[in-house]
Parts: C-alpha cells; sequence; structure tokens
C-alpha cells in the first residue's frame, strides 16, 4: 500500500482504496499489537524494505534478531555515556550529550507528507505536535490506555530519531550501518544498505530506554488512526496479514476483524 499518497499534506487527502475499509475499535487493535513479540514486529519492517526479495527468510531472521539486539545495546551504551545507571535517562539530557537540539512544530512547514517526527542531519529531531495530539486524544481511550501503559508518545518519538542520531555519529561501527548487502557484483561490485535494519533497532531503542514491554510499531496504526481511522485499520490489517504469515510471528488470540 502506498502510504505515501495518503499522507501528502497535513491532512490526509481522500484515498478511495480505503473506502470500503472497515473500521475497528482503537482499542481492540492495540491490545491485539501490543501482545505481539516485540521481535516480530521486523517481519513487518522486511516487508516494506526495497531489497527484501534479495534475503531468504532464514536471513531476514537473523538480520532481525540483529538489529533488535543493537537497538537495545545501544541504549544501554547511551545511558552509560550519559552516567545514567539506575535512574531514569530523559531524551532531552540524551540530546545534550550528543551535541542534538530538538524542537517542536505544529505540522512540517512545507505541507508535504504528514510525519510524527524527524531527524535533520545532522544535529536537529522534530517532533509534530499534530499528531502527538491526536494520539494523546486516543489514549483517554480506557482499553488503549490498559493495552500501552506508560506509553509517552513523545518521549517515544524522540528516542526513535535519537537512534538515528546515534546511527550518524557511529556509521563506521554500528551494524545498522555496515551490514551491506551487495546488488551486483563484478570489478566494482555495488553495496547497498538495508534501510529497515534502522527502523527495527530505532524501535527497539526506544522500547529499551522507556521500558516498555510491547512494541512502539503500535504506534504506528495509533497516530495514523488519530488522521484517517479507515488507513489505520488497512495498515493494522497489514500487518496483521504480514505476521500471521509467519509461523512464529502472530498472537494465539483473535484480531478484532
Amino acid at each position: 500500500m502506498d502510504w505515501a499518497k495518503l499522507f501528502r499534506r497535513s491532512k490526509p487527502a481522500p484515498y478511495e482504496p480505503y473506502a470500503e475499509q472497515p473500521i475497528y475499535p482503537i482499542g481492540e487493535m492495540m491490545r491485539h499489537m501490543a501482545q505481539i513479540a516485540p521481535e516480530d514486529y521486523g517481519w513487518y519492517a522486511f516487508s516494506r524494505e526495497l531489497l527484501r526479495d534479495k534475503f531468504a527468510d532464514d536471513e531476514k531472521r537473523a538480520l532481525m534478531e540483529r538489529a533488535h539486539r543493537c537497538g537495545t545495546e545501544e541504549a544501554e551504551l547511551l545511558r552509560a555515556a550519559c552516567g545514567v545507571t539506575g535512574g531514569v535517562l530523559t531524551p532531552a539530557r540524551a540530546a545534550d550529550f550528543l551535541g542534538v537540539e530538538i524542537a517542536y512544530e505544529d505540522a512540517p512547514s512545507d505541507g508535504g507528507q504528514v510525519l510524527f517526527a524527524t531527524f535533520t542531519e545532522p544535529d536537529r529531531v522534530t517532533v509534530y505536535r499534530d499528531a502527538v495530539r491526536r494520539g494523546e486524544e486516543l489514549l483517554k481511550d480506557a482499553a488503549v490506555r490498559e493495552a500501552l501503559p506508560q506509553l509517552d508518545s513523545t518521549r517515544v518519538l524522540l528516542w526513535h530519531e535519537l537512534f538515528h542520531v546515534v546511527e550518524l555519529q557511529k556509521k563506521a561501527t554500528i551494524f545498522t550501518k555496515t551490514e551491506k548487502i551487495a546488488l551486483w557484483r563484478g570489478p566494482i561490485p555495488n553495496r547497498s544498505g538495508i534501510l529497515c535494519l534502522g527502523e527495527i533497532a530505532a524501535m527497539q531503542f526506544a522500547a529499551a530506554m522507556e521500558g516498555l514491554t510491547y512494541s512502539p510499531y503500535c504506534l504506528d496504526v495509533l497516530l495514523v488512526y488519530g488522521y484517517d481511522a479507515h488507513a489505520a485499520s488497512a495498515l493494522f490489517d497489514e500487518i496483521k496479514q504480514v505476521l500471521s504469515s509467519r509461523a512464529e510471528g502472530t498472537t494465539k488470540e483473535d484480531a478484532p476483524c
């Protein structure tokens, strides 16, 4: 599905393929997504990877596991570097340590694709308040709060983008940047990075920093729901379909559809 077509402006444009999409209760979707093992969301990340067809499933699983570990390890390393071992490390303190400015804007100023947060190289992370406000409204639903305890969407978005800062600063050594695939072989081989590895690691980095037992990938559906419930329900169906095709990638409970 081409989500870019849906989110080209500050408000989603009507997109006919979703007109017949049933809308599912947001609390039920969050309950289902929160029960999925965080590492299994790697299958969803790989389903969006442009180079996905170049990997066998066992190769994807090995890369997913390494990216997941990378996110956990980098969280531990940043905590230690900031001198925080038992206390709470805030995104603001981490950003200061990394030499990054945190900015807040209502929405992207160029009127382009709806975004939740961005990292502008080399040193600026921006969170868009409109998306956060919509997510906070949904968190007033008791079922959503129960499914996603301790969720601070602003902090999760910041941690996700701060991982990409870490990636840039460690690009010569960090797994998500050094792992590459040869697109073709020859006298001058072309090797490409695997973008989804950074997304998998960033999600786990955010989860580790916040002590979450569920995957921040839940925010993909939650924040989209704030703009278009049809599109969010379609995205939920896509995620569920990807994971249900894997022997170890689903929960045992029925989805709300």
